[in-house]
């Protein structure tokens, strides 16, 4: 590293021509006291030089050092390390022993006095000090350590960037000429190894190849291992820098166009895999793109995905996305996740690429309908409606000679409408088949290609005959045509079920009105008081302490920070709650939502303008909107484990329905010509004509799109279903497996709590009389328990401990406007007893706050009621205080951390699901009796003084009595449970890395949402199944129909056309069967179970004065009878 004090200057030497110069070169600049260091690079004719500047050592001085020695300067370079020596670095050291304000206080004290400290920023609750430096030798993270040291604190450890943190090892491969034996190959070993940064060396005589592993610096780069081999006499024939080093790889995402269901998707993904380089393939069908990861190749690009995706018969719309990702040490993290606005900006390019493709198939449609309209009017209408004479009848059944060969009209007619739609409108199904023929892919294009066709070659034959079968031309036509308009109604539903990401996208603001304060008056910016500038800029354009303003009704533009105002958000599009939020200075808001009322939090004059003021934190990619959407995607686009089933089935699929088909027509044939069948059957119809058309029905009449649908279809919408409630899941492997969960452990603290202590309980002990005479106050002028709020609260609001956080907010909330006229006073004599109280003087008054022990520190006298009183507070599991004036105990204050309102419903709603609950925390075992005791949890279901390994083993433990486990926490210390559980589920308020090692996100952190996400997936998974039994059914029932198994007993065949109609409609109806999945209404947890709900409604009836219910009298009563209660 370059000292402050020094400079680096590169010169451009000419005139080196062996290393007798490069070294002469060195040598003179060497000589110079002020240089520090030199490299020269014969290879590169540059010489580096590092010095410190003097009036005898400057860049002139050092050129004419060269000049004088015989060599010429061509060039002065200051390199960017020069500039580098001038920048600011960051460094992060874990600090031990500081314990209060005062402890960091005092380290960011002797930090900032060190020189060349920029900024130091200190948090307590990390324990880390962040020092932003110039580096020099007087200032650097070793020196930093030994200050804080000094002052008497612990280093427990130096975090530095990460690049710094690691000095990376390269590697670099030379070819060495002139190595002859052992000797050589040793010589260029022992030169080599003994260069300062070099780690290993590996010198082979076979292949005449050095390759060396070193650290790169100043002194150790290619050129000077090169130089070194070069000194000691051998030639340098090639220097290789192997892919090791340049290894990289790309993600890249392509809009696909023409995949209807999981088998086209398989199909690419498939394809895809098998290219040599690609590491990693994901194939959305909800957004039609295929992400892949490579490594970059003359194989292995852009272009060769695209071609390979053509190649088996699909359209490449779009290249939407390109990233480049270095791999390396350190490189862990993830720079190439795209923000909110690119996201958007994909979906735009997505959704416009889906309109193409809808408008490309109605208009297939369409075109297929200008051939398929008259085809059906000539075979179908006509022969209705005009009778036996009818003149166009008579028309149609002329014969026409062509070519000396007669035809009959009608025939000529239908095969000229047939053609245009055969190969013109069913160009995409012969495109599909060829090119998955070739890859070994089948799907439904296949089957709808070769029954066309074969209805089609038919025909031609049979007008070519004379054949009356000419009318087969009917099938090929219509069969298109109504495959086309099913494809085009499958493509509109499958639109639909993509729909929760749009409206996610919607969310996000397009403008912002961003704030630029111009005075600062009473040193915190107020835009009540203090004057800004306002400017509307597009929200690509705002940046992290940026202050925006939004106004009612308007989108909140980026995650940010309340500082002034008061704002009633609407976050029902994220968390799925309908009732805004009152976010008040200090508070967080999330990008995306919507600021139903906003004010100042004063009475507003007329001129006011109601907004609110908040300062950005979050842009980009960093929004939890941005992650949401992500989360979204990732889920949308992973399968079920159930999925790789129905691929199976789809992949052997066609090739079988193939093989029934021309199995069907050969029974029926063999039957046919060898008078099994009666003629009666077929009359009017050749044999070979009557078992084509079963052959062609059963051929037609298997989907297995709908089989390829099943899954997907309704992933994609649960997923949208589930972000709309509030629930994030990362996959489709969760989902099934969250369907079976049977067991829930729940963290205490912060899941099925608030998290942060309260107030609950506080209970005079004297009356006001008493009150006055302990505290010198008259009792006409003064109401009791404001006073001891007022000093309790003076007291308490000098300490850090949690507790006394909790009982000055309580103080502050309960006195309101008390405080107004009467503020909180700075106590004379402050004392505090670390985890004990806190006592203080305030008006004269001795004022003492703390536990037992602090009490008997006080003096304070502690009778057998006051002891009674609060052993039962803690039996509740709360904390009991003490709380006296002047050495005599006032009150009892109790403090607990208070159970979510809905916890306890939930618990019942999950008991009602059939499902185990379990608590875990780290807690005393008193407070989780009592907390276990409120949720009617049986005490065999609690452990209590849990540690992190403990909620792992009891994962571990429930796993193996065949519990499906799923936990759900919100802190640090809930990660491992959370990523051992079958389900992990982390509550969206908590800590970022127990969302990370989760496979589900509660995002609005109620309890309730567990059972929403475990209801759901029930919900998903069953809709999953139905649609995969349904598939199943509908082709195990459907292919014999088709076939003619029935048609001994009923005598009815399947028309080609109407199988053709059956085969699309049994798609859509998949995706219609998934779409109803919108429908799902959140589970209330607040609602009774219906045998409750009966049961109150009994009672409540008898008590009217009925004798004798019936049980539909009880549900008519239920919801007629609007003054019925239920118990």
């Amino acid at each position: 590293m370059v000292s402050a004090s020094c400079k680096v200057v590169d010169f451009a030497v000419g005139g080196m021509t062996c290393s007798r110069c490069s070294d002469a070169v060195k040598k003179a600049l060497s000589s110079m006291p002020e240089v520090k260091t030199v490299s020269v690079s014969l290879r590169t004719n540059m010489a580096q030089i590092e010095f410190v500047p003097s009036s005898e050592c400057t860049v002139d001085t050092l050129k004419e050092t060269i000049e004088d020695i015989g060599y010429d300067v061509n060039d002065i370079i200051s390199p960017p390390s020069e500039r580098a020596a001038k920048q600011t670095k960051t460094v992060a050291i874990a600090v031990g022993g500081m314990t209060c304000s005062m402890c960091s206080s005092a380290v960011h004290k002797a930090l900032v006095e060190t020189p060349g400290v920029k900024s130091v920023n200190v948090a307590l609750s990390t324990n880390l000090a962040t020092i932003e430096y110039e580096p020099s030798s007087e200032c650097n993270p070793e020196s930093l350590s030994d200050t804080i040291e000094c002052i008497g604190y612990d280093v427990n450890d130096i975090i530095l960037p990460k690049t710094e943190k690691v000095n990376p090892v390269k590697t670099v491969a030379i070819a060495v000429g002139g190595m002859t034996c052992s000797m050589c190959s040793s010589a260029v070993h022992k030169a080599l190894t003994e260069l300062s940064g070099v780690k290993s060396v590996n010198v082979s005589l076979s292949t005449n190849l050095a390759t060396i592993e070193y650290e790169p610096s100043l002194e150790c780069t290619p050129e000077s291992l090169s130089d070194t081999i070069e000194c000691i006499g051998y030639d340098v024939n090639d220097v290789i820098l192997p892919q090791i080093e340049n290894a990289r790889t790309k993600t890249i995402a392509i809009a696909v166009g023409g995949m209807t269901c999981s088998m086209c998707s398989s199909a690419v993904h498939k394809a895809l895999m098998e290219l040599v380089g690609v590491k990693e393939v994901n194939v959305s069908l909800s957004t039609n793109l295929a992400t892949i990861t490579f490594e970059p190749s003359p194989e292995c690009n852009a272009e060769s995905l695209v071609d390979t995706i053509e190649c088996i018969g699909y359209d490449v719309n779009d290249v939407l996305d390109e990233s480049d990702e270095e791999q390396g040490i350190g490189d862990s993290q993830d720079n190439t996740q795209p923000s909110i606005t690119e996201i958007e900006d994909r979906l735009d390019r997505i959704t416009r690429q889906q309109n193409l493709q809808l408008a490309a198939r109605r208009r297939s449609f369409l075109l297929s309908c200008v051939g398929a309209v008259p085809v059906m009017t000539i075979t179908m209408i006509i022969p209705r409606i005009g009778g036996q004479h009818c003149p166009i009848e008579e028309t149609l059944h002329q014969e026409v000679s062509i070519l000396n060969h007669s035809f009959v009209s009608e025939s000529l007619l239908l095969w000229l409408f047939t053609t245009p739609v055969q190969f013109i409108c069913g160009y995409s199904f012969y495109k599909t088949s060829f090119y998955g023929i070739r890859k070994g892919i089948l799907g439904m294009d296949v089957l709808v290609a070769l029954g066309t066709t074969s209805a089609y070659i038919y025909a031609v034959i049979a007008t070519w005959n004379g054949d009356p079968s000419y009318r087969f031309f009917e099938t090929s036509a219509v069969l298109i045509c109504f495959v086309l308009l099913g494809k085009w109604m499958n493509a509109m539903a499958v639109c639909r079920t993509s729909e929760a990401l749009t409206h996610l996208m919607k969310l996000q603001a397009k403008t912002a009105l961003k704030i630029t304060p111009t005075s600062m008056k009473n040193g915190k910016w107020d835009p009540l008081v203090d004057s800004y500038e306002e400017e509307t800029v597009v929200v690509q354009n705002i940046n992290p302490g940026d202050i925006v303003k939004v106004l009612k009704g308007a989108s909140i533009p980026a995650d940010g920070v309340l500082i002034h105002g008061e704002m009633s958000v609407d976050e029902s599009m994220i968390t799925g709650e309908s009732i805004p939020v009152l976010k008040l200075e200090g508070s967080e808001v999330i990008g995306g939502t919507i600021c139903a009322e906003a004010g100042s939090g004063v009475v507003k004059s007329i001129d006011t303008v109601a907004a609110g003021f908040v300062r950005v934190t979050g842009v980009g990619s960093n929004t939890a909107l941005a992650q949401i959407v992500k989360m979204v995607q990732e889920a949308q686009s992973r399968q079920v484990p159930i999925q790789n089933l129905a691929d199976t089935i789809a992949g052997v699929f066609v090739p079988c329905v193939v093989a029934i088909s021309f199995l069907t027509f050969l029974v029926w044939y063999i039957c046919c010509i060898n008078g099994v069948v009666p003629e009666s059957w077929y009359a009017g119809e050749s044999p070979m004509t009557f078992s084509l058309l079963f052959g062609i029905a059963a051929l037609l009449i298997s989907c297995p799109c709908a089989l390829g649908l099943a899954t997907p279809s309704a992933i994609m919408v649960g997923t949208g279903v589930a972000a709309r409630c509030g629930v994030l899941m990362k996959g489709g492997e969760t989902l099934e497996i969250a369907s079976k969960v049977d067991a829930v452990i729940f963290d205490k603290t912060g899941t099925l709590t608030k998290g942060k202590p309260v107030v609950t309980d506080m209970i005079r002990t004297i009356d006001d009389n008493a009150l006055a005479k302990i505290a010198g106050v008259e009792p006409i002028k003064m109401d009791g328990d404001e006073y001891l709020l007022w000093l309790f609260g003076s007291v308490e609001r000098n300490s850090e401990h949690p507790l006394a956080s909790a009982f000055v907010s309580h103080a502050e909330e309960k006195l309101g406007s008390f405080l107004d006229s009467k503020p909180f006073v700075q106590p004379s004599n402050f004392v505090a007893l670390t985890g004990r109280g806190a006592a203080g003087t305030v008006n004269g008054v001795k004022v003492s706050i703390g536990n037992r022990a602090f009490a008997q520190h006080e003096n304070m006298e502690i009778s057998e009621e006051l002891e009674e009183l609060l052993r039962e507070l803690e039996a509740d599991g709360k904390t009991a205080i003490v709380a006296g004036l002047n050495g005599e105990v006032c009150s009892v204050v109790g403090v607990a951390d208070e159970l979510k309102e809905e916890a306890e419903a939930s618990i019942r709603t999950l008991h009602d699901m059939g499902i185990e609950i379990w608590m875990l925390t780290g807690d005393s075992t008193r407070t989780a009796v009592a907390i276990a005791k409120r949720l009617n949890l049986p005490l065999s279901h609690v452990v209590s003084e849990a540690l992190p390994s403990s909620k792992v083993e009891m994962v571990r433990e429930l796993q193996s009595q065949g519990y499906t486990v799923a936990m759900v926490g919100d802190g640090i210390n809930d990660s491992p449970a959370l990523a051992e559980a079958d389900v992990g589920m982390s509550i969206g308020t908590g800590a970022e890395i127990a969302a990370e090692a989760s496979d589900m996100v509660l995002v609005s952190g109620k309890v309730s949402d567990a059972c929403v996400a475990l209801d759901l997936s029930k919900v998903i998974f069953r809709r999953i199944q139905w649609n995969f039994v349904f598939s199943m059914i509908y082709n195990v029932l459907g292919i014999p129909l088709a076939a003619g198994v029935f048609f001994p007993i009923f005598h009815a065949r399947l028309p080609p056309t109407v199988a053709a109609i059956a085969m699309s409609l049994s798609s859509v109806s998949v995706v219609c069967n998934s779409l109803a999945l919108r429908l799902y209404k959140p589970k209330d947890v607040y609602a009774l179970p219906r045998r409750q709900r009966i049961s109150g409604a009994v009672g409540r009836l008898r008590r009217r004065g009925y004798s004798r219910v019936q049980r539909d009298e009880i549900g008519s009563f239920e919801s007629n009878d609007s003054n019925l209660e239920l118990v």
